[in-house]
């Protein structure tokens, strides 16, 4: 009717509708990954509140195992894998699942809840409070002091520093331990063996192990919540024990390896050289180990960056396609959403003119019956008019009947002077 109601509509139906497809954009590669990395970590918090000892073991079993599938990929790419080694190998996989699932999940649950309890004094103070006299002495010592807890950033530091050495003092080292005699007895080696390959290889670690995990705590006791912390440290396991099996390959097999290349020897006198040096071995001094260690790191870095070129890339040709893709949807949309616009103003229009016309055939019927109306009026008035006249006509001959002599005299000595003074003229 003119007054734009049926237009704002459809703004409102182009608005709601035009909501609709950035929902049906979101719901697109990138959107339908970040709702299921929402799905899966809501869920993981809720096993974490339930049961936190399995979930936490379970989370380990999958990221040893995924370290360990690391380290013999870099190993195989290097060249320093173990003696005969052809394949895969799937036990010693086998054997850091075990030892995630049943002692590093339950050990990394307890301890940083204890090392969390431990530190306490550092997040909290007891002030004093006046016991009620009318209670026993006994039963007011709860209620003597109560707990304020510490503000500023003085004492988160010194709490995060405290748990820092606190964990490679009293966790870090004894369990570098307890991994390297774990994995010694599931290969096979006696007790004896076993502690002397401990010892050896703990005082070759120790110090990468301090260097790695203490500024990673840092970051953990500052900033990841004490629910997570096992997640996170079993996420950094699963680099710390490719580089532990790197290492110790690296020490173990890369100076025969280098050998094998050097010398140019076929897979028989390869075997008899290796056989040469392990009855009369070469000495391995620490800055070898440094140098083939670093050269290692360097090879590695070389092709993670160009790993992350190349998922960048496709990244970016990924974002170019979904977006002309979208860009064409867009448009189909939008097309779409004009001819359905247009359509609904043409049926306004025809809608509004209908009514219009329909508005003025009953106007021109009331007209037309207040003209009939009035012509009867008029033709009444006439008949009424046409007496009144004729009586008044017949009054006006009557009048005239009776002034007619008078009239004639007058006329008759009028003409009579008029003549005598044209006579006398």
């Amino acid at each position: 009717r003119g007054d734009g109601r049926v237009e704002r509509a459809c703004e409102r139906l182009v608005r709601s509708r035009a909501h609709t497809r950035d929902r049906e954009c979101a719901s697109s590669c990138p959107g339908v990954c970040v709702r299921a990395m929402a799905f899966v970590l809501r869920h993981y918090g809720r096993a974490l509140e339930k049961r936190p000892m399995l979930t936490n073991s379970a989370t380990a079993l999958v990221l040893y195992g995924c370290g360990d599938c690391l380290a013999q990929n870099i190993e195989k790419r290097i060249n320093v894998q173990s003696k005969g080694k052809k394949q895969y190998n799937y036990e010693r996989t086998a054997r850091l699942c075990i030892f995630g699932f049943c002692l590093a999940g339950p050990l990394l649950t307890q301890w940083y809840s204890l090392l969390h309890r431990m530190t306490s004094v550092y997040r909290y103070e007891y002030v004093a409070m006046q016991a009620s006299s009318s209670t026993g002495w006994l039963s007011s010592v709860g209620s003597m002091y109560r707990q304020v807890a510490f503000e500023g950033s003085a004492h988160k530091s010194k709490e995060v520093i405290l748990k820092v050495v606190l964990d490679q003092l009293l966790f870090q080292a004894p369990f570098l331990n307890l991994y390297l005699m774990t994995m010694s007895l599931l290969e096979g080696y006696t007790v004896g063996q076993g502690l002397e390959r401990c010892k050896q290889n703990f005082h070759d670690a120790w110090g990468y192990a301090v260097c790695f995990w203490s500024p990673w705590m840092f970051l953990n006791f500052s900033f990841v919540p004490m629910q997570l912390a096992p997640l996170y440290v079993n996420s950094l396991a699963l680099v710390w024990n490719a580089f532990l099996s790197v290492l110790f390959h690296q020490r173990d097999y890369g100076a025969e390896a280098t050998a094998a290349a050097v010398t140019g020897q076929t897979e028989e006198t390869d075997l008899a050289g290796m056989a040469l040096d392990e009855a009369d071995p070469a000495p391995i001094t620490y800055m070898s180990v440094v140098k083939s260690v670093s050269a290692t790191a360097g090879r590695l870095l070389h092709r993670t960056t160009s790993a992350a070129s190349d998922i960048a890339s496709l990244s970016a040709e990924l974002s170019v396609r979904v977006g002309v893709a979208r860009s064409a949807a867009w448009a189909a949309w939008s097309a779409g959403e004009a001819e359905s616009l247009e359509r609904s103003r043409e049926g306004h229009t025809h809608s509004s003119f209908q009514e219009q016309r329909r508005e003025q055939l009953l106007e021109l019927d009331v007209l037309r019956r207040t003209v009939a109306s009035q012509a009867v009026r008029i033709q009444l008035m006439e008949e009424q008019g046409t007496a009144a006249a004729a009586a008044e006509a017949a009054a006006a001959a009557a009048v005239s009947r009776r002034q007619l002599p008078t009239n004639v005299e007058a006329s008759t000595d009028g003409c009579i002077r008029h003549s005598q003074e044209s006579e006398d003229e």
